[in-house]
């Protein structure tokens, strides 16, 4: 059985999508990915930190999932309280980091910040309208944390920045701006 995001295989291969973006766009200063267990962050933070490390790489969780902000914040792997469920419309990302993902995470990972609901629906739905690409509420994720002030308020320095936007995995009749509607 290979596992979604603790499996090593898994973890490298998404490493490659930091290869191909770092050669299509040479000069950043920052990239921004969104954490659930923690598998695609680990590829693309090893991958960036190994080959350019003044690459600042930045996780990006939902507040009502942030185990990868918390654990950062402890020095130790914290995971989301067990038995609770998490109330986030980034369903893909509501897991926690893992045994695995953890220490990438914390060697590699410079800095995670949380945004709440509507901003994930917002960042979303931007992307949606005016670049018209069909993304999922867990990629909306970093984008909300690229387009916050808290995040260039901490980062003033970044200047050229890379999102990670990947998944397109959503059920459109529970986007909320189209599920308002049908009321």
């Amino acid at each position: 059985e290979i596992h979604p995001n603790q499996d090593p295989r898994v973890i490298n291969g998404q490493g490659t999508i930091a290869l191909e973006l770092l050669e299509q766009q040479p000069g950043l200063d920052a990239v921004i990915c969104s954490i659930g267990g923690g598998g695609l962050i680990g590829g693309i933070a090893t991958y960036i930190k190994e080959t350019d490390p003044k690459i600042k790489v930045i996780g990006a969780e939902p507040e009502a999932a942030r185990s990868a902000y918390l654990s950062k914040k402890a020095g130790e792997l914290v995971k989301n309280p067990p038995n609770t469920p998490v109330h986030t419309i980034a369903d893909s990302v509501k897991s926690s980091l893992g045994a695995t993902t953890y220490p990438i995470v914390h060697k590699y990972v410079d800095d995670c910040f949380t945004v709440n609901e509507d901003e994930i629906e917002q960042a979303t739905r931007f992307v949606m309208e005016r670049s018209k690409q069909v993304i999922e509420p867990g990629c909306g994720v970093a984008v909300a944390v690229a387009t916050s002030k808290a995040f260039y308020d901490k980062h003033p320095d970044v200047k050229n920045v890379g999102v990670i936007m990947c998944g397109g995995n959503l059920d459109l009749d529970n986007l909320p701006w189209l599920r308002a509607k049908k009321r």
